[in-house]
Protein backbone atom coordinates (compact mmCIF):
# COMPACT_ATOMS: atom_id res chain seq x y z
CA UNK A 1 0.00 0.00 0.00
CA UNK A 2 3.03 2.81 0.98
CA UNK A 3 2.50 5.67 2.18
CA UNK A 4 0.92 7.96 -0.11
CA UNK A 5 1.81 11.46 0.46
CA UNK A 6 -1.40 13.72 1.45
CA UNK A 7 -2.58 15.93 4.05
CA UNK A 8 -2.71 14.71 7.45
CA UNK A 9 -3.47 15.45 10.85
CA UNK A 10 -2.85 13.70 14.55
CA UNK A 11 -5.30 14.78 17.15
CA UNK A 12 -7.18 13.39 20.25
CA UNK A 13 -10.03 12.59 18.08
CA UNK A 14 -11.96 16.04 18.44
CA UNK A 15 -14.56 16.32 15.86
CA UNK A 16 -13.19 19.44 14.74
CA UNK A 17 -9.86 17.85 13.92
CA UNK A 18 -11.89 15.21 11.64
CA UNK A 19 -10.16 16.90 8.29
CA UNK A 20 -7.79 15.88 5.70
CA UNK A 21 -6.43 12.21 6.58
CA UNK A 22 -6.93 11.77 10.31
CA UNK A 23 -4.37 9.92 12.39
CA UNK A 24 -5.23 9.39 16.60
CA UNK A 25 -2.55 10.64 18.57
CA UNK A 26 -1.07 7.35 20.72
CA UNK A 27 -0.40 9.38 24.18
CA UNK A 28 -3.55 11.11 23.98
CA UNK A 29 -5.23 7.55 23.87
CA UNK A 30 -4.23 6.80 26.87
CA UNK A 31 -6.11 9.37 28.54
CA UNK A 32 -8.76 6.70 28.61
CA UNK A 33 -7.05 4.21 30.79
CA UNK A 34 -5.91 6.80 32.92
CA UNK A 35 -9.73 7.63 33.46
CA UNK A 36 -10.38 3.98 34.55
CA UNK A 37 -11.27 3.57 38.59
CA UNK A 38 -9.52 0.15 39.46
CA UNK A 39 -11.73 -1.27 42.36
CA UNK A 40 -9.00 -3.71 43.66
CA UNK A 41 -5.09 -4.51 43.44
CA UNK A 42 -5.97 -7.00 40.42
CA UNK A 43 -7.51 -3.79 38.83
CA UNK A 44 -4.54 -1.70 39.24
CA UNK A 45 -1.94 -4.29 38.22
CA UNK A 46 -4.03 -4.38 35.05
CA UNK A 47 -4.55 -0.70 34.68
CA UNK A 48 -0.76 -0.74 34.83
CA UNK A 49 0.28 -3.89 32.38
CA UNK A 50 -2.29 -2.52 29.73
CA UNK A 51 -0.37 1.04 30.24
CA UNK A 52 2.95 -0.68 29.98
CA UNK A 53 1.83 -2.95 26.98
CA UNK A 54 0.60 0.06 24.94
CA UNK A 55 4.06 1.97 25.67
CA UNK A 56 5.59 -1.07 24.64
CA UNK A 57 3.68 -1.03 21.21
CA UNK A 58 4.99 2.74 20.88
CA UNK A 59 8.13 2.35 21.28
CA UNK A 60 7.84 -0.24 18.18
CA UNK A 61 5.76 1.84 16.05
CA UNK A 62 8.75 4.70 17.43
CA UNK A 63 11.34 2.43 15.73
CA UNK A 64 9.92 1.04 12.92
CA UNK A 65 9.28 5.03 11.80
CA UNK A 66 12.88 5.21 11.96
CA UNK A 67 13.68 1.99 9.80
CA UNK A 68 10.60 0.94 8.09
CA UNK A 69 11.89 -2.62 7.12
CA UNK A 70 10.77 -4.49 10.17
CA UNK A 71 9.19 -7.48 8.65
CA UNK A 72 7.13 -8.60 11.83
CA UNK A 73 5.46 -5.04 10.91
CA UNK A 74 4.84 -5.66 7.05
CA UNK A 75 1.50 -5.71 7.37
CA UNK A 76 1.65 -2.22 8.23
CA UNK A 77 2.67 -2.03 4.53
CA UNK A 78 0.50 -4.45 2.86
CA UNK A 79 -2.79 -4.96 4.11
CA UNK A 80 -3.37 -8.25 2.31
CA UNK A 81 -0.90 -10.11 4.18
CA UNK A 82 -2.16 -12.27 7.34
CA UNK A 83 -1.68 -11.35 10.52
CA UNK A 84 -1.05 -14.94 11.68
CA UNK A 85 -0.49 -18.13 9.86
CA UNK A 86 -1.71 -20.58 12.75
CA UNK A 87 -3.70 -22.21 10.27
CA UNK A 88 -0.82 -22.59 7.72
CA UNK A 89 1.22 -23.99 10.83
CA UNK A 90 -1.38 -26.29 12.15
CA UNK A 91 -1.52 -27.77 8.68
CA UNK A 92 1.62 -28.98 8.28
CA UNK A 93 2.10 -29.77 11.86
CA UNK A 94 0.81 -33.54 11.56
CA UNK A 95 3.28 -33.88 8.35
CA UNK A 96 6.55 -32.44 10.28
CA UNK A 97 5.70 -34.81 13.56
CA UNK A 98 5.73 -37.62 10.84
CA UNK A 99 8.66 -37.10 9.23
CA UNK A 100 10.35 -36.71 12.86
CA UNK A 101 9.20 -40.04 13.60
CA UNK A 102 9.33 -42.20 10.89
CA UNK A 103 11.06 -41.15 7.81
CA UNK A 104 10.87 -41.93 4.29
CA UNK A 105 13.35 -44.67 2.44
CA UNK A 106 13.04 -42.64 -0.79
CA UNK A 107 12.27 -39.18 -2.36
CA UNK A 108 9.60 -40.16 -3.94
CA UNK A 109 8.07 -42.14 -0.65
CA UNK A 110 8.61 -38.74 0.96
CA UNK A 111 6.84 -36.67 -2.26
CA UNK A 112 4.25 -39.16 -1.99
CA UNK A 113 3.34 -38.97 1.91
CA UNK A 114 3.17 -35.09 1.78
CA UNK A 115 0.90 -35.53 -1.49
CA UNK A 116 -1.45 -37.66 0.38
CA UNK A 117 -1.51 -35.82 3.73
CA UNK A 118 -2.00 -32.39 1.83
CA UNK A 119 -5.37 -33.92 0.06
CA UNK A 120 -6.35 -35.42 3.30
CA UNK A 121 -6.45 -31.80 5.28
CA UNK A 122 -7.94 -30.35 1.64
CA UNK A 123 -10.88 -32.59 2.27
CA UNK A 124 -11.05 -32.08 5.70
CA UNK A 125 -11.55 -28.07 5.41
CA UNK A 126 -13.82 -28.41 2.49
CA UNK A 127 -15.77 -31.12 4.90
CA UNK A 128 -15.46 -34.08 1.97
CA UNK A 129 -14.51 -37.46 2.71
CA UNK A 130 -11.12 -38.15 2.34
CA UNK A 131 -11.72 -41.88 1.67
CA UNK A 132 -14.86 -40.69 -0.67
CA UNK A 133 -12.49 -38.74 -2.68
CA UNK A 134 -10.20 -40.88 -3.02
CA UNK A 135 -12.67 -43.85 -4.03
CA UNK A 136 -14.17 -41.45 -6.56
CA UNK A 137 -10.43 -40.54 -8.11
CA UNK A 138 -9.73 -44.30 -8.28
CA UNK A 139 -13.02 -45.21 -9.72
CA UNK A 140 -12.72 -42.26 -11.87
CA UNK A 141 -16.68 -41.61 -11.09
CA UNK A 142 -15.87 -37.88 -11.02
CA UNK A 143 -18.91 -37.27 -9.05
CA UNK A 144 -17.05 -35.06 -6.37
CA UNK A 145 -15.83 -31.88 -8.18
CA UNK A 146 -11.68 -31.21 -8.26
CA UNK A 147 -10.28 -30.32 -5.13
CA UNK A 148 -9.45 -26.78 -6.78
CA UNK A 149 -12.66 -26.37 -8.33
CA UNK A 150 -14.48 -26.52 -4.51
CA UNK A 151 -11.60 -23.93 -3.25
CA UNK A 152 -12.44 -21.33 -5.96
CA UNK A 153 -16.16 -22.10 -4.71
CA UNK A 154 -15.88 -21.28 -1.05
CA UNK A 155 -13.27 -18.31 -1.37
CA UNK A 156 -15.63 -16.80 -3.69
CA UNK A 157 -18.73 -17.71 -1.61
CA UNK A 158 -19.09 -14.54 1.40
Amino acid sequence: MGCRRTLAIASDGAGQFAVLLHALCWVLSLRLIHKLIPLSAAHREDQARVRSEIWSLYAELKRYKRQPTAELLRVLERLDLPLHINGSESDIRDTVKKKKVSGTRSDLGQQCRDTFASLKKTCRKLRISFWAYLIDRVSRTNAIPPLAQLIEQRAASP
